[in-house]
């Protein structure tokens, strides 16, 4: 189980027991290790929490307070240019440059002499940096430079010299060195290193004969013995240059801390999975006898609270309601805190790394990458940046009940190319906290949810990613992200350039779910990302093999019975005939004889009685009454429980068809006379607010038995929750309003009367459809 603790057990156990509720989030360093393995250490092994590693400061931290583990020297050669270049301003290195960096210790004393700031490790003065460029290389002769030196060639105008330790001070060998006119001087430690120290050694004045006025650093061995060999040949001393001292480019962000401990851990689980500067992090002395005196620590507790800081910026964001509109807004704000795992996953999301792309989603070291808010949090007000008006977040909490690909969720959007500087940045993220583990278990996983991620880009072609990037689905993880492809800006482009889109639809199932049901979060981000309520057209045609008669291009599918829903993936439940309320889910013969009789299809059609989930169908079938020259009013009762909102079921979209409409035609364009079939009318209005603040929508299908044909069986319900969170509850119910004697029989005693989560809404789609060898696919 990786390794976990009786403390990760317990850690795993608080935040389980917590996993609907808006709960804490517990975030832990790895751990520090100076030697020996880089093993995580508890309670950062459990699964539940946030593991945060430690990377280095931001570069200009480096090159504003200059620090003696991270002096290199670049050697370069004679027909490169400058290593520095100009840069509004400032004085900055040239990447490209470089032929080799070579880490090197500062002297104590001189130029480098550490400045007095009160800690055991200070910076040296920020001038210094640079102060040698371009300057020739030579070996100092003799090589030891304990007496007077005998070289410089004339006309030289900077010059560095090389030299090896011998029998004289580090502080004599500098003065010849400046003696002889030379500009700097690197001594390289030739001696076998020494077991019980470093290998790089900072040197130390031995004398008070005067401070030298030269930049001298020391070279290990292992660095400086193959500068000896090249400086020993006179074709390549010709041609070598050296800048110094520098910083090296190794020493930010995006790169690890040598300290930061790291796994995988031995069941294959990622840890830590975000980083955070933790390296040189300034804070206040406690203690101090000056108000305001700062000091400067390294560690991975340094970096966990810049990332809870990061959550809490995180809840606020989501409590004053900018998701997903990147404005406040009261209708969007959430009332109750966010679950640990979706603050976890919005954590993940924002973190980045250099290499991440579709197949490098994590690194052993760097996790999932470094925490990143201006790539993930979008914003529309004025004073918002171009990247942050066009970015995009979605966040959702849902639920599993069951394992299985037919219980799962799917959920879709697109996105489009631009010129952003956060272009690349797109990714879908997945987390849940689930049960704990037993100690003696040998994977710490319990419950097991998988993402998948499929695209169509405007070309036509398509690919599909498991989560965190591997050949088939995860299997150890609580946290499973896709990194979108397809964000890299197109040269020249701009942000308002108009290109056509990407098309995505993901996937959330569970393998197993022997803990019973999952609560998970998911997470859409990126630049001009679009989450889109309907997933037609599906990626792939009609995905469901099988199950497919037909399909147009850019069309609905057709479905074989008793497959409905945009990709044949449903099966409506059979609720018999209508009748007043008796119970709730009182199944009667009819509706038991069907499930016995299609045992196949048995548990596809029982997951529709599931909690309503967030942009998720549930598909139910009634019994048409058809009287001989009657009309029959068939009304379908929507009661919601006391919510937050007094104004929720306005919100309510309904309308009737036996055409294959998807929803969003029929949401946003509104009821045609010709998507009503002869014979079939239906009233909508708010019935009487209940004693309990509860609401009522009646939805009144008027259905005449002469005009319609006889083809017309079955009434089917199609329920939907446009919206990322559950918050309203409702029961529904079919009963027939008039000619009842003739009417009731065998069936639900009530239809499906199930608490069920939605926050503002329940569209609810009513469809009158002919008993045949195909039904049209609506949603």
């Amino acid at each position: 189980n990786g390794g976990m603790s009786a403390i990760d057990v317990a850690v795993d156990s608080y935040v389980w027991f917590g996993r609907r509720e808006g709960g804490l989030l517990p975030i832990f360093p790895s751990g520090n290790v100076e030697t020996g393995p880089m093993r995580v250490n508890s309670p950062c092994k459990s699964k539940n929490s946030l593991c945060v590693g430690a990377a280095f400061n931001g570069r200009s931290d480096y090159l504003e307070r200059l620090q003696a583990e991270a002096t290199v020297l670049h050697v370069v050669s004679d027909d490169q240019q400058s290593c520095l270049a100009e840069a509004g301003g400032d004085l900055v290195l040239s990447s490209w440059c470089a032929l080799k960096e070579l880490s090197a210790a500062p002297s104590t004393f001189g130029p480098t002499r550490p400045l007095a700031c009160g800690a055991s490790k200070c910076p040296y003065d920020s001038k210094v940096l640079g102060s040698i460029a371009d300057a020739a290389l030579q070996l100092a002769k003799p090589l030891d430079a304990c007496q007077e030196l005998s070289n410089i060639a004339g006309g030289t105008p900077l010059v560095v010299l090389v030299a090896v330790r011998g029998n004289c001070t580090f502080a004599q060998k500098v003065r010849f060195a400046e003696r002889r006119g030379a500009n700097g001087l690197l001594i390289v430690d030739d001696r076998a290193p020494d077991p019980s120290g470093p290998t790089l050694m900072s040197m130390a004045a031995a004398d008070q004969a005067g401070e030298p006025g030269i930049v001298s650093l020391l070279l290990s061995r292992d660095v400086g013995h193959g500068l000896i060999i090249a400086l020993s040949r006179a074709d390549l001393a010709r041609r070598l240059r050296t800048t110094m001292p520098l910083q090296s480019a190794r020493f930010s962000a995006w790169e690890r801390a040598p300290f930061s401990a790291h796994g995988p851990l031995l069941d294959g689980r990622i840890k830590p999975e975000v980083m955070a500067p933790g390296h040189d992090v300034a804070s206040v002395a406690a203690g101090a006898s000056s108000c305001g005196a700062l000091r400067w620590e390294s560690g991975t507790s340094q970096a966990v609270p810049l990332v809870a800081g990061a959550a809490a910026l995180l809840a606020e964001y989501l409590r004053k309601g900018y998701v997903p509109g990147g404005m406040p807004s009261e209708d969007d704000a959430w009332k109750r805190r966010p679950t640990a795992s979706t603050l976890r996953a919005l954590l993940v999301a924002s973190a980045w790394h250099r290499e991440k792309s579709p197949a490098r989603v994590w690194t052993p070291e760097m996790g999932f990458g470094l925490v990143q808010l201006q790539g993930l949090m979008a914003f529309r007000t004025p004073t918002a940046s171009p990247e942050q008006r066009t970015g995009a977040l979605v966040v959702i909490e849902s639920e599993i009940a069951s394992p299985g690909v037919f219980a799962g969720q799917s959920f879709c959007f697109e996105f489009s190319k631009g010129a952003s500087s956060l272009a690349g940045r797109g990714a879908v993220t997945l987390a849940w906290s689930d049960s704990p583990s037993q100690l003696v278990a040998a994977s710490a996983l319990v419950n097991d949810l998988d993402l998948l991620v499929a695209c169509r880009d405007p070309g036509g072609a398509e690919d599909s990613v498991w989560g965190n990037g591997g050949p088939q689905s995860d299997r150890a993880n609580t946290v499973e992200q896709v990194v979108l492809t397809g964000f890299e800006a197109s040269p020249g482009a701009s942000d308002s350039d108009s290109q056509a889109p990407t098309f995505c639809q993901a996937w959330v199932q569970a393998r197993i779910l022997p803990a019973g049901a999952q609560p998970f979060s998911l997470v859409f981000n990126g630049p001009k990302l679009e989450f889109r309520p309907s997933c037609r057209p599906s990626v792939g045609e009609c995905w469901q093999q099988g199950r497919v008669v037909s399909a147009g291009a850019g069309q609905p599918c057709l479905c074989q019975e008793p497959w409905v829903g945009e990709d044949c993936d449903h099966i409506p439940l059979p609720l018999g005939s209508g009748s007043r309320p008796s119970g709730p889910g009182e199944f009667k013969a009819s509706t038991s004889s069907w499930l016995r009789s299609n045992k196949d299809f048995a548990s596809q059609a029982l997951a529709n009685l599931a909690p309503l989930q967030p942009f998720q169908w549930h598909f139910f079938r009634y019994d048409l009454c058809l009287v001989p020259d009657r009309v029959v009013s068939h009304r379908l009762v929507v009661t919601s429980r006391p919510h937050e909102r007094k104004d929720v079921m306005r919100f309510a979209k309904v309308a009737a068809s036996i055409e294959p409409l998807a929803i969003q035609n029929l949401a946003t364009k509104g009821l045609a006379p010709s998507d009503v079939p002869a014979g079939v009318s239906y009233t909508l209005h708010s019935g009487r607010p209940g004693s309990d603040a509860s609401e009522e929508i009646h939805i009144d299908v008027q259905i005449s038995a002469k005009d319609l044909e006889n083809t017309f069986k079955y009434l089917f319900v199609a329920v939907y929750s446009p919206l990322p969170r559950g918050e309203l509850y409702y029961n529904m119910s079919l009963t027939y309003m008039s000619l009842t004697d003739f009417c009731t029989g065998e069936g639900v005693a009530g239809g499906p009367s199930r608490a069920v989560h939605s926050r503002l809404l329940v569209a609810v789609m009513l469809l009158c459809m002919t008993f045949s060898d195909t039904l049209p696919t609506w949603g």
